[in-house]
C-alpha cells in the first residue's frame, strides 16, 4: 500500500498528524494483525526496531523537517500539507521480520506494565 508522508508522520515521529483511522490502516497493514488501541504504540515500536528501508527513508524525511523548522510541528504540518507530501510505498512485514511480533507485543505491553507496577 502506499501512504503519504503527513500519515507516516505518525507511525514514524510518534506525533499524531492524521486521523487515528490511519494509523489502525497503517499499522493494521503493515504487521498483517488486526491491532487494538493499546497494541498501537508497542507495534510502532516493533516496527521502528526492524529499521526498513521505507522507514529510514520517512525517517531521514521527517528528520531534515525538524531540522529546517526546530521541530515545530505546525510548522511542519503546514509545510507537508501545501508544499511537500511524498508518498512512499510500504509493505507489509515479511514473515521473517514479523518475526518476534508476538512476543514483542506481551513482552512490551503497556497494560501489562501497568499491572506490574501497581504489584
Amino acid at each position: 500500500m502506499k501512504f503519504s508522508l503527513r500519515k507516516l508522520f505518525s507511525i514514524v515521529d510518534g506525533r499524531l498528524s492524521t486521523k487515528m483511522e490511519d494509523v489502525y490502516e497503517m499499522l493494521n497493514h503493515i504487521t498483517g494483525e488486526s491491532l487494538m488501541t493499546h497494541h498501537l504504540p508497542v507495534a510502532m515500536k516493533f516496527i521502528e526496531s526492524k529499521n526498513l528501508p521505507w522507514f529510514r527513508e520517512v525517517a531521514k524525511e521527517i528528520k531534515k523537517l525538524k531540522d529546517e523548522s526546530c521541530d515545530d510541528f505546525s510548522s511542519i504540518m503546514d509545510y507537508i500539507k501545501n508544499q511537500h507530501n511524498p508518498i512512499y510505498e510500504v509493505p507489509p512485514l515479511t514473515d521473517k521480520e514479523k518475526e518476534g511480533l508476538d512476543e514483542y507485543m506481551v513482552e512490551n505491553s503497556l497494560m501489562i506494565r501497568f499491572a506490574n507496577q501497581k504489584k
